[in-house]
């Protein structure tokens, strides 16, 4: 027992020291971040909301499907969010909008 204990104070001794010395430098580099951040208004503050819900340039539907997983032997329920484009701005270009996958793992 007594030759074990030093090996665990210096065991946690590296650990306190990793810790604090964690702590410091993300508290500096944060703090150099919120000075040097552009873009930012210096207005701005951390508490700051902002309106998700307001709508924006495009409507949203909906799709509702069911995909199957065979290697598993089961249906997998998938919701699809989609934007609402106009006919007339699909021809007049090719729009592109990102895709989003979204899966929680709990089956």
């Amino acid at each position: 027992m007594k030759r074990a204990l030093p090996m665990v104070l210096k065991y946690l001794a590296i650990v306190v020291v990793s810790c604090l010395l964690a702590f410091f430098a993300s508290h500096r580099i944060a703090s150099a971040q919120e000075m040097t951040a552009p873009g930012v208004s210096a207005s701005m503050k951390s508490n700051d909301r902002i309106a998700y819900a307001d709508v924006g340039a495009y409507g949203i539907e909906t799709s509702l499907n069911s995909w199957a997983d065979a290697a598993r032997k089961r249906e997998v329920p998938v919701k699809i969010y989609f934007p609402v484009v106009a006919p007339a701005e699909t021809q007049a270009q090719a729009l592109k909008f990102p895709v989003i996958l979204f899966s929680h793992g709990l089956g």
